[in-house]
């Protein structure tokens, strides 16, 4: 009952924490590179909190819940998929445990823990490993006992915590009596026998992890720091020092990694930790041999300053990289000039100095283990998105070879030659961008066979066959080609030598249907709503400029909250302000206008909106027109407000740029696309 009670106490603290926070937008997990975060500072910043959330597991001192529950509250609210696990030394408490001010479980803790529980030596000394910490006796299940009766209890019975991480699950003991003088666990005054320091001490663990599973509710995650020793009673394993970790160096450490993989509790996280080795050095090398040896396999990984300090929120442009799911095994490259899927396959016990491969459904991860640089050649290209030749976030080379110096590692990314689900300028080049205007992924010639130069086409799958129809405009017509063959066309408005169109497709109305808006892309006012495989008009012309409009206009959906319908969102075209305009799905107008650049722009306005930060919400996206710069600006939908702005191409130019949001690595976030207005279309041009 008193279990109980604690649990839905600290539940009913969590919502009350949570309900006085702003309101904020949840961040999508990360879903590729599965990555960690071993903090343990005390308190947490509400500025740490949001940074954290962009971890999948994360490492908080059990004090945190207890210090800043507020704080704590706002990281779950953020990421509500994360594993957060409490840490707890443990063989050793602090020796102010009792009385620190800032420290209430360590002294509930400390003052369960009897005297005859602290490892001694053999004069009956008690003995430190961490400065100002006593050891306990692991071999005495008195301690254990009580260390898993404090979790379960105080940890476990929290719903905020997702698990317990136990620092120092310590394969032996010997090396302490050999390093620190003879221990007696027996507590008779003679130094034991050290051949049996080992083997008790594991007995101790394992009868630690054995009482912390009964104590704890179902589903609750038991993690350890230490290596393979435990692996079949917990939840996963933090290698810390990686790549020389307690389990030996790279190849032991990867044998250990691969058998936790393997045989621990599901659901299984196994953790590398590389460090700068306590130097605050942040080597790129260090930091992507961590990342790629990791990505051999299906754990996470940790990147940070080392075991004096784990308190790191260093972010690298390798962590965003979308490279999709795992589609094979590790194997090991046996001939560096052609390095194939034919490389040997690698079971938990085979890793060994070499080069190692593991395919991805988008890219490749390579692997140098050895102590001299390795070129290793591929007989298809790919984008080299992380690696020693990646010199700036700018240059990302296609490449059908790869140095790779020692002790580090690559990520390529194969190529991107499309886009799906979104409309796009036909025949020009495509820059792929983040909200904030940094490079996602290398640029590329959008350009479709079935469309002239310059006309806007869409690639969709309208019937959900599985193959893709394309959707374009020719003057002012729209023709949707299936197999390459026109198979619907009609002229929105009437005359087909009018003038040009843009379009956007949706399911405007949640019936299950595709329809198209299509508006007067460069003179005109009218905007119409059709079912799209029909060809139909479902409603009377909208003139959302006005009916004596004549300076056409751009047209994007967009979902204003992730529950609402689709919403119009129309740009003026060139010769008027800069305005952009908000329709319901109906096409009505609902009032809200703001303007995209200076009013006293006259360029026009490319308008697009999709998802751009993984947030949930949706943005609204701009590309200046003929006239201005490639300056794109990204507002918030639902409040208008400005996110970012960014120069998509050289600033000076002033061919302006067009805009598009697709996710086009699959990552379930959307990219900017920039795509230049003023390149050479005459060659797709018929």
């Amino acid at each position: 009952m008193k279990r109980r009670i604690a649990w839905w106490c600290a539940a009913l603290l969590t919502l009350v924490a949570i309900l006085s926070l702003p309101i904020v937008a949840q961040r999508a997990p990360i879903r590729d590179l599965r990555l960690a975060n071993f903090f343990l500072k005390w308190h947490l910043s509400e500025e740490e909190a949001r940074d954290l959330a962009k971890w999948d597991v994360i490492i908080l001192d059990m004090e945190v819940a207890v210090n800043t529950p507020r704080e704590f509250a706002l990281l779950r609210s953020l990421n509500p998929n994360a594993r957060i696990l409490a840490y707890v030394t443990s063989q050793e408490i602090r020796r102010d445990a009792s009385e620190h001010p800032q420290s209430p479980l360590r002294r509930k803790l400390a003052s369960a823990i009897q005297g005859d529980w602290y490892l001694r030596s053999a004069t009956g000394a008690r003995v430190s490993w961490w400065p100002q910490t006593w050891l306990l006796d692991v071999t005495d299940r008195g301690w254990t006992d009580a260390l898993a009766a404090f979790v379960g209890d105080t940890i476990a019975s929290d719903p905020r915590w997702d698990g317990v991480f136990y620092d120092n699950l310590w394969g032996g003991i010997r090396w302490f009596n050999e390093q620190r003088g003879a221990l007696d666990l027996d507590g008779d005054g003679v130094a034991d026998d050290p051949a049996t320091l080992d083997p008790r001490w594991q007995d101790g663990v394992r009868a630690l992890l054995t009482a912390s599973r009964v104590r704890v509710r179902d589903g609750f995650l038991i993690l350890g720091n230490g290596d393979a020793t435990y692996a079949d009673l917990v939840n996963g394993i933090l290698f810390e020092h990686f790549p020389n970790t307690t389990a030996g160096d790279w190849a032991a450490s990867m044998r250990a990694y691969a058998r936790v993989l393997d045989r621990a509790v599901e659901p299984v996280i196994a953790i590398i930790n590389a460090n700068t080795a306590n130097t605050g050095v942040q080597d790129p090398r260090a930091m992507r041999f961590g990342l790629t040896s990791a990505m051999l396999g299906g754990g996470f990984y940790s990147f940070d300053f080392g075991d004096l300090e784990h308190a790191q929120r260093w972010w690298y442009e390798a962590y965003e990289v979308a490279i999709g799911e795992p589609i094979s095994g590790p194997a090991r490259i046996t001939d560096v000039r052609a390095a194939s899927l034919a490389a040997n396959p690698v079971d938990a016990d085979g890793f060994a100095p070499g080069v190692y491969r593991r395919d991805y459904d988008q890219g490749v991860v390579l692997v140098n283990a050895t102590s001299i640089e390795q070129r290793v050649r591929f007989d298809e290209a790919f984008e080299l998105a992380v690696g020693a030749d990646v010199v700036a976030e700018e240059v990302r080379r296609i490449v059908s070879e790869v140095a790779l110096p020692p002790q580090d590692g690559a990520i390529l990314l194969r190529p991107i030659e499309e886009i799906r689900g979104q409309p796009f300028t036909n025949g020009t080049f495509v820059r792929v961008l983040r909200s904030d205007g940094r490079v996602a992924r290398n640029g590329f010639f959008a350009s479709d066979p079935n469309a002239r130069g310059r006309e806007s086409v869409e690639t969709i799958d309208l019937d959900r066959d599985g193959a893709p129809e394309t959707v374009t405009t020719d003057g002012g017509m729209i023709r949707v080609y299936r197999d390459g063959v026109v198979f619907r066309e009609f002229a929105p408005f009437g005359d087909p030598t009018r003038g040009a169109l843009d379009f956007a497709i949706g399911d405007l109305d949640r019936n299950g249907t595709w329809e198209i808006v299509v508006v007067e892309r460069d003179r005109g006012a009218r905007l119409g709503v059709f079912n799209l495989l029909e060809g139909r008009r479902l409603s009377p012309y909208r003139t959302p400029f006005g009916p004596t409009w004549a300076n056409g206009m751009s047209v994007a959906l967009v979902r204003r909250t992730p529950d609402a319908f689709p919403a119009i969102v129309v740009a003026a075209g060139a010769g008027a302000p800069p305005e952009v305009r908000l329709l319901d799905h109906r096409g009505w107008a609902t009032g809200v206008r703001f303007l995209a650049y200076d009013r006293k722009f006259r360029g026009g306005v490319h308008v697009a909106a999709g998802d751009t930060d993984g947030d949930g919400r949706e943005e609204i996206v701009t590309g200046a027109g003929l006239g201005g710069g490639p300056h794109v600006r990204v507002f918030d939908a639902a409040t208008q407000e400005l996110r970012s702005q960014f120069f998509a191409f050289a600033s000076e130019r002033r061919g302006g740029v067009d805009v598009a949001v697709a996710d086009l690595d699959g990552d379930g976030n959307g990219e900017i696309l920039a795509m230049s207005a003023t390149v050479l279309t005459a060659a797709y041009d018929r």
